[in-house]
């Protein structure tokens, strides 16, 4: 019988791409052309699946991934928005209690040396830094994301071991330009010409779209640098 997998979830494709590159997982998409990736790896054989944004995407691909594959572990992993101001851009956030914005259900991991604090789920990309501040007042979370709660809410439903790893793609006070989910595919990748339209009609957003793609990159590689030691000593 072969080895249960490790099952990594993330929400874009940019967000794994260096990880997928280092590990030369392989592209073997689902019968309904899903993006999946697999391949052996220094933490043994892993299944990465790109699931899209959002809470209620990520807790049905994750009960899916969960049915199929019966992993040791589910990651999810990918980028995060900061709300404390001792973050910056590239740090890693490895929370050891993830909180749901909407529902105020708490999942917790035990406290270990290389966990950080509370990871924040909602609904909705944070633009504002104001927005962020407050976020930071009321919940205590150290970063914000789309997806960690509804996935850690799934694995716990099954008994599954979790892990969300974030790196911050943006810190608390960076200011995202409104529109800025508009300006991607759906797997997360540039849609270059929306982008070069919004630059066009919104001249002053450019300069912080340079800084956000910028920062995304950074962020991106810290997570394929720091994944294989942390799943490592979550499967210990």
């Amino acid at each position: 019988m072969s080895e249960r997998p490790v099952v990594i979830l993330a929400a874009v494709l940019p967000e794994v791409r260096p990880l997928i590159e280092r590990w030369g997982l392989s592209r073997v998409d689902g019968e309904a052309g899903e993006h999946v990736y697999e391949g052996e790896t220094p933490v043994g054989r892993v299944v990465l699946r790109i699931m899209g944004v959002g809470p209620s995407i990520a807790k049905a691909t994750a009960n899916a991934m969960i049915e199929a594959h019966e992993p040791r572990l589910v990651v999810c992993i990918g980028l995060a928005g900061a709300l404390s101001r001792a973050l910056g851009a590239g740090d890693l956030v490895v929370p050891e209690r993830v909180i749901d914005s909407v529902t105020g259900g708490v999942f917790e991991r035990p406290t270990s040396s290389w966990s950080s604090g509370c990871l924040l789920t909602i609904d909705r990309i944070v633009t504002r830094p104001e927005d962020k501040a407050a976020l930071h007042a009321r919940f205590e979370a150290a970063a914000v994301d789309m997806e960690s709660a509804a996935v850690a809410k799934a694995c716990e439903g099954r008994g599954v071991a979790w892990l969300c790893v974030r790196a911050i793609s943006d810190t608390a006070d960076q200011r995202l330009p409104a529109k800025v989910g508009r300006l991607v595919n759906a797997d997360g990748t540039p849609n270059l010409g929306r982008a070069i339209g919004h630059a066009l009609t919104h001249p002053h957003d450019l300069r912080a779209l340079v800084r956000l793609g910028r920062h995304t990159r950074r962020a991106a590689a810290a997570l394929a640098d720091a994944l294989p030691g942390l799943i490592k000593q979550a499967l210990r």
